[in-house]
């Protein structure tokens, strides 16, 4: 990736300069990102602090997002269908049981995976900041 693609990317919530909506949708929300893959998962970062959210924990296993949750208060995840050991099904289940918002995260055809996933929010990868930053705004709007 160069610098002006990753540049473009990194401004998805700025719009001529101006915040957009999404900005004041996550201001003091506090996320989990959940990715195996670093270089996507500190970009959602970016995203989300350039937004207004919060990242508080990351995540590249089940183990991992467990321990998280325990430790933070968390209002969405921002889950990967595939990490590292083990299944996020049960992410989704825990996840269901707190209230928190999740925001899944895959390259997969959507039609390929588990029921747990098929009726929450999709973000398709590849992605661009834009589908992030409505797959954002759509997240709350829906939890809303």
């Amino acid at each position: 990736m160069n610098a002006k693609s990753g540049d473009a990317i990194l401004s998805s919530c700025y719009t001529n300069g101006m915040e957009n909506r999404t900005t004041q949708i996550l201001v003091g929300q506090q996320f989990l990102v959940a990715e195996d893959e670093a270089i996507i998962a500190m970009l959602l970062e970016d995203i989300i602090d350039r937004c207004g959210g919060t990242v508080v924990a990351t995540a590249k296993s089940c183990a991992e997002v467990f321990e998280a949750l325990g430790m933070h208060a968390i209002n969405a995840i921002i889950l990967d269908v595939h990490l590292q050991g083990g299944s996020s099904e049960e992410v989704v289940a825990v996840a269901a049981d707190k209230n928190i918002a999740v925001l899944v995260c895959t390259g997969s055809a959507p039609h390929t995976l588990s029921p747990a996933f098929r009726n929450l929010p999709l973000l398709k990868k590849p992605w661009q900041g834009d589908d992030v930053d409505r797959a954002l705004a759509q997240l709350f709007a829906d939890a809303g």
